[in-house]
């Protein structure tokens, strides 16, 4: 189908005409990234395991149309954790869109515990869809982004890919995945046409603790719902400036893209004590 794009968007020319292919696209940063893509006259292909999360961010680009410039606009129900389902997704974005210029990996899922009450159908449930899904994206759509004369890549990570936690220890195992995997990704396609981006978003306002896996920390008496309470007094940014600071990051070819309110000092303290701090963090 094709909607209208809002024309008080700047219609930016690297992303003008340009299709963007963007998972998670149901909820937060990845419904944000449609948003804002579809006023700057980009195409979009958005794909999401949940039928109402992208008939949602349907609904909001179809609120936000006018009459003066159509985008192609493609929704597709798609499992990342599903090696077949990506390479089948890429090839209907080929014949529907006829090009992908840009690709945000961004479906994403959290699961808050302590490692050792963790089980494996859960470990295996999160690096399938956080690690394997960014796989997968890249893989299944390399081949379309290498026909174009400009593509990008963007791999969603998190600050927990650059430090890590209590409670947090498989969620940052997937994200420091994403990180390692993007940056010999970024240096292999480094002599080509294909740009390579990841950000690292740090408390952003979405959905993702709510829809989170929490395990009981019965030996410090943590029940589910405190450890849930602790992540949500952690997300401070909101979805839509998620987005806009990504993709400024995307327009300024930036190869890590560090988003949200503390982010940058994170990653400083990180750098600056790299052993110890953690303790900084828990003051």
């Amino acid at each position: 189908m094709r909607r209208k794009s809002n024309t008080t968007g700047f219609k930016d020319p690297i992303f003008k005409d340009k299709v963007a292919v963007i998972t998670g696209a149901g909820s937060g940063i990845g419904q944000q990234l449609a948003i804002q893509l579809s006023a700057k006259g980009c195409h979009l292909a958005l794909a999401d395991i949940s039928q109402a999360g992208l008939d949602k961010t349907q609904q909001l680009l179809s609120d936000d149309a006018d009459e003066k410039s159509a985008v192609k606009i493609s929704i597709h129900i798609v499992d990342v954790a599903d090696q077949a389902q990506m390479d089948s997704f890429a090839a209907t974005i080929a014949t529907e869109h006829g090009a992908a210029n840009y690709l945000f990996n961004n479906a994403g899922v959290a699961l808050g515990a302590r490692i050792d009450a963790v089980s494996y159908d859960d470990m295996h449930w999160l690096m399938n869809i956080n690690y394997w899904g960014v796989v997968h994206g890249c893989t299944a759509f390399i081949p379309l982004l290498k026909q174009q004369k400009m593509a990008h890549i963007v791999n969603v990570s998190s600050v927990f890919g650059l430090f890590t936690t209590p409670y947090n220890g498989i969620y940052s195992a997937s994200k420091f995945a994403v990180n390692g995997f993007t940056d010999a990704l970024a240096q292999e396609l480094r002599k080509t046409h294909i740009n390579v981006s990841c950000a690292f978003p740090a408390g952003i306002k979405t959905d993702i603790a709510k829809s989170a896996r929490i395990v009981a920390d019965l030996d410090n008496n943590r029940s589910a719902k405190d450890l849930q309470t602790t992540i949500e007094k952690l997300f401070w940014t909101s979805a839509e400036q998620a987005a806009a600071e990504i993709l400024k990051g995307v327009t300024k070819n930036k190869q890590r893209i560090l988003v949200g309110k503390g982010a940058t000092l994170m990653d400083i303290i990180r750098r600056l004590l790299p052993v110890n701090y953690s303790r900084f963090l828990k003051i």
